[in-house]
């Protein structure tokens, strides 16, 4: 799985998708899982309501 920090941004998700052609992101902090993170999520994020 690919993972990603929690301190980093919604723009280092969106290059490492693209960049990996991943479906989705491991979301951690300390080592801990948070949850995951897609790129439907983060476009739900950019877009306003």
């Amino acid at each position: 799985f690919l993972t990603i920090d929690s301190e980093d941004t919604i723009y280092e998700a969106i290059k490492m998708l693209g960049k990996t052609g991943s479906g989705q992101l491991v979301v951690s902090e300390d080592g801990t899982l948070w949850g995951f993170v897609s790129p439907a999520d983060l476009i739900k994020t950019l877009t306003p309501a």
